[in-house]
Order: C-alpha cells, then structure tokens, then sequence
C-alpha cells in the first residue's frame, strides 16, 4: 500500500485530550456480525460470516469506503476440513515447552500460548490465501476490484492478497477456534528513534486481549524472523477510543523485533493528516530471536 511519511514529531496526547477530537459523521451499526464504522475503517468483534460482504477501502479523498469484499469461507471449506480448536490445541501443546523456553530466555513476557495460536493462524492464513513472500500485489489486487459488477470474493485473492483480505480470513479462523478477535481497518505507522511518525499507511490488523492489555496481530507483517507480529500496546484499544476521533494513533511494541522506535496503529487518512494524536510514547524492548519450526 502507498506511504505518506510525516516528518514531524508529533506532540503526547492524553487520555483528556481525547474529549476534544473531532467525531466521524454519524457512527453506523449494521447489526450483529457486520461491522461499525470509523472514521476511514470498520471495526468488526462479532464472528464473521459466510457470504458477509465487509468495506476494505475507497478514495483518499472520502471518508466512505466503497470497496467491498465478500467472504465466501464456503469456498475453503475442503481446506478447512480438518481446521478445529481441538487440532490447533494439541499443536500448541506439542510446542508449548519449547516456546515457553525460548521466550524466557529472550526475555519476552507472552504466553506461549497466545504466540503459538497466532503462528499457526499466521501459517494456515498465508497457505489459504497463497502468500508470495515479498510479492507486492498492487495492480492485480486493484484490478480485481474495480472489475464490474458484484462485489469479488475473497478467494479470488490468492496470490494478491493484501492486509484486509488476510486479516479478515485470519479473523475467521480465530472465530472458528474460539477466539475472541476484533478487525479493524484503519491505518498504521512507526514512530522512528528521533520520535517522528514514519510510514503512514491504509492498514488492517487485529486486536486481541492477553493479561488485561490489548495486543494487536497484524497478520499482513510477519516479522522477518519469521514470528507473528504480536505488538503490545502501551494503552488499550477499545472501539469507543477510535469512535470520537479522526486522526488517532496508539503506539505499542513488538518483542520480536529488535528495531527502533515505536509501532502505531489507530485512525487517520495517511495523505490528509494536519494534527496527529498519539497516545503513549517511550523507548521499545526486547531483542529479535529465532523462531521455531512448526509445520502444518
């Protein structure tokens, strides 16, 4: 997706000042399983559904989203036969001691637990879908949805799928485990080591509870150690946070990654931005280490 660097380091925002954000036009709620939407996004917790037709986009100039995708899960059925809760825990619990080792000894406080599911999701997730490493999708993804006609479904993505076609189905198959997971579409970025907010981006991710804080797995960035990308973030998440804002940005950390600066993820429009709040600063943590090998 396209990036709009911003080179200015923006001021701390406050749990106070948030009163004071300007709100998107009129909330909507579509009813159970469909989503509410943002300023530019969507926020989805209900379990998703076959054949449920989900916004992933528009012009940078609108707030409306008019890309729409349907989520046929029925066309992956026969790759799912075998996909349960049952299977996925006793894989978790095949290498649960070895994660368990690896994380205590770089320092990282996860549950094992909580990693191992997200890396299994992330593997079937990529097969499903038929991720190319580094293959940038662009004109072929683009292409599919301007076609006329109904709206493309999400099987017609494998091999160019981007950010909210993989998050979307990675929700699926947490919902289909039991596990509670919230999509979000909104926008995401990094704060570099002199505090300035890089590589604004369009961007859809997930948003997870462990330990009474919010995590986000952004299942579109695996990181190039081969872990998911699980960022724990410095303050939490809710939907009524991103309900009263346009332009917010919550950083947090990703334990596996060794690199400056900070993750941030929220609301905005990555080519229109004038005030940017940013809610929680300071320095990351944790060191990159390897990652097993956890076959299918």
């Amino acid at each position: 997706m396209p990036e709009h660097p911003l080179t200015q380091p923006p001021a701390p925002a406050t749990r106070e000042s948030l009163s004071t954000a300007s709100a998107p036009s009129n909330p909507t709620f579509l009813g159970e399983g469909a989503a509410v939407t943002l300023y530019r996004g969507q926020w989805i917790e209900a379990p998703l559904s076959d054949n449920q037709l989900v916004a992933t986009g528009g012009s940078v100039f609108s707030e409306e989203q008019t890309l729409r995708v349907r989520l046929d899960f029925s066309s992956f059925k026969e790759d799912l036969a075998t996909w349960s809760a049952e299977r996925v825990d006793a894989k978790i619990a095949e290498n649960r001691e070895k994660i368990a080792d690896q994380l205590t000894r770089a320092g990282i406080d996860l549950d094992p637990e909580l990693v191992l599911r997200a890396l299994i999701v992330q593997k079937k997730t990529d097969a499903l879908l038929q991720v190319a490493p580094n293959h940038d999708p662009g004109i072929e993804r683009r292409s599919i949805y301007s076609k006329d006609g109904p709206p493309p479904a999400l099987s017609e993505f494998k091999g160019i799928s981007a950010c909210a076609e993989r998050a979307l189905l990675a929700k699926h198959l947490l919902d289909q485990i039991g596990v509670p997971v919230t999509y979000m579409g909104g926008v995401a970025a990094h704060l570099n080591e002199h505090g300035a907010i890089e590589g604004e981006t369009d961007h859809s991710f997930l948003v997870m509870q462990h330990n009474d804080r919010s995590m986000i797995f952004d299942v579109a960035r695996m990181c190039a150690s081969g872990w998911p990308r699980l960022v724990d973030m410095d303050h939490d998440m809710p939907l009524d946070r991103f309900l009263t804002t346009k332009n917010l940005l919550v950083s947090g950390t990703c334990p596996f990654s060794s690199a400056k600066g900070k993750m941030l993820f929220g609301v905005g429009n990555p080519y229109l931005l004038d005030e940017v709040r940013v809610l929680g600063m300071g320095e990351p943590s944790g060191e990159g280490v390897s990652v097993p090998d956890i076959s299918e």
